[in-house]
């Protein structure tokens, strides 16, 4: 069996001082960027792989870590940090905050100031997946990492995954619209990141089963793109009989454009969205619902900390189902 790979390892091969290799691999103080240059290729090398558990032992336990989702004013992801803030504070952890708007470069600028910040772990909503800058700031840093909601770094170790198994609601409310004498549908959603690829993928196979009409239309976060399509498939009277939302921000123009288009929900147009928001709520009828317990995603993302911090735990994967709630808002015909 071979030998585990050590720190004093990567300090002899890269020709540098322990407590120089230390400080570079926990973020903890500086290190000159030559230096640090070698310190990065000899870890490369020779495959070193700090451990967490041998961290912990020497009493440097976690008492803050970051959290970082590309955009607060999403009401998932602000409902996330809320839900996973009230967790840490039930274990004296400090919870460090920043988002950056969608953008991957500032994002990784909030990774590495978070690491100069010493910080004993992070939770990290990726802005984009393909994000390289992030993925090597984060690939030498010792401390747990949870990623929330995204395909970034599998297969690393020291990371742990909190995801949300979209496609299974999706597969009820389709196979509901088809009980209900439905033939075609559209799904709207975002053209990046998983969870749009993943409901994507499981809304054309599932109306593929039953014989329906599909249509997949992608964009931006933006919603007004949304409003648009709507107008335009209306006023080609090519309308399919039910529209899904598969983004809460899309929800508002693609209601004010159905109105815009003289429809009515649940009388000639079905509507379902994902996740319960307040207008979907509000709306009468209330809007049928691909749902899924989203105070889940913080509580599981911070019990993933814990076992990595406190016990080894070199990361796991967790999913969390999502289910369909109809209502009046789908038509019956």
């Amino acid at each position: 069996m071979a030998r585990k790979i050590t720190i004093r390892d990567v300090s002899k091969h890269a020709g540098v001082g322990l407590g120089t290799v230390s400080r570079f691999v926990s973020g903890r103080g500086y290190v000159k960027q030559e230096t640090g240059e070698k310190i990065r290729a000899a870890i490369e090398e020779l495959g070193f792989t700090p451990s967490f558990h041998a961290t912990a032992m020497r009493g440097t336990v976690g008492t803050s870590v970051s959290v970082i989702v590309p955009d607060i004013s999403n009401a998932l992801s602000s409902f996330v940090v809320k839900t996973l803030g009230d967790e840490l504070r039930q274990h004296d952890i400090k919870m460090f905050f920043a988002s950056p708007s969608g953008r991957p470069e500032v994002e990784a600028e909030i990774v590495q100031n978070f690491i100069s910040r010493a910080v004993d772990g992070m939770f990290l909503m990726p802005s984009d997946e393909d994000n390289v800058a992030t993925t090597n700031l984060l690939q030498l840093q010792n401390f747990p990492k949870i990623i929330l909601e995204r395909d970034f770094m599998h297969g690393v170790p020291g990371v742990s995954h909190v995801l949300t198994d979209h496609a299974s609601g999706v597969v009820e409310a389709v196979a509901y619209l088809k009980s209900t004498n439905h033939t075609s549908a559209a799904l709207f959603c975002p053209q990046t990141g998983r969870p749009g690829r993943d409901r994507g993928r499981a809304f054309t196979d599932a109306m593929n089963c039953h014989n329906m009409q599909a249509t997949v239309l992608m964009g931006s976060m933006e919603g007004d793109w949304v409003h648009d399509e709507i107008v335009c498939m209306s006023c080609a009277n090519a309308l399919p009989e039910a529209l899904i939302v598969g983004h809460n921000r899309y929800l508002a123009p693609l209601i004010t454009a159905l109105r815009k288009c003289g429809h009515v929900i649940g009388q000639d147009v079905s509507l379902i969205t994902h996740d319960r928001v307040d207008l979907g709520e509000l709306h009468f009828p209330p809007i049928a619902t691909i749902e899924r317990d989203v105070a889940l995603i913080g509580k599981l993302a911070c019990r993933c900390y814990l076992d990595m911090r406190d016990n080894g735990e070199e990361g796991r994967r967790e999913v969390i189902p999502t289910t369909f709630r109809p209502t009046l808002s789908i038509v019956k015909r």
